[in-house]
């Protein structure tokens, strides 16, 4: 008779940043593993999802985690602000680029939140890894989901409402 092995149980928690990685005295912390938006706001890496664990920062499955930790607090921060069923401005899934090559800067662009990262001071930085960023861009896929006119108005002044619905979205979410 063939006994059965057990497999082990997946991780209950993943480590992230809780602040900017930047931020003076920042230390990642334990979270419980995020739960994913299942309708209408779906967010799609572009790299496969790592196993639940408490990596070290700077490896890509503690980036993974850091961003899908700011990415679901973020929806679940305003999904329940919009009409129902919403989704993102483009359809029911937005993708995630995690690191798209070297360059310091993230952006939106209806098609994607994209991440980059550099080398600062000596230190690689990636954009994906900080909750603030992430949070930011992901503020800017929110607005264009609700007021999509905004995305090719030609004024100053709307693009200084999407870069702070982002700022905004990224203190909200980080205050609750």
């Amino acid at each position: 008779m063939a006994t059965a092995t057990r497999k082990a149980p997946a991780a209950a928690t993943v480590r992230v940043w809780e602040d900017d990685p930047m931020s003076e005295g920042a230390t990642p912390i334990e979270r419980p593993v995020p739960k994913f938006p299942k309708a209408g706001m779906k967010l799609a890496f572009d790299v496969p999802q790592p196993a639940p664990g408490l990596f070290d920062p700077g490896s890509p499955e503690f980036r993974w985690w850091t961003a899908a930790d700011a990415l679901t607090r973020a929806v679940e921060f305003w999904q329940p602000l919009l009409p129902k069923r919403q989704t993102w401005q483009r359809g029911p899934e937005l993708l995630i680029r995690l690191d798209a090559g070297d360059k310091l800067n993230a952006f939106y662009n209806r098609e994607t939140l994209t991440f980059f990262h550099a080398t600062v001071k000596g230190r690689a930085v990636f954009t994906a890894e900080s909750p603030d960023v992430v949070i930011h861009e992901c503020g800017h896929a929110v607005l264009d989901t609700i007021r999509p006119q905004l995305w090719s108005a030609m004024s100053h002044e709307v693009a200084a409402v999407h870069e702070s619905f982002g700022d905004i979205s990224a203190l909200l979410v980080g205050l609750q």
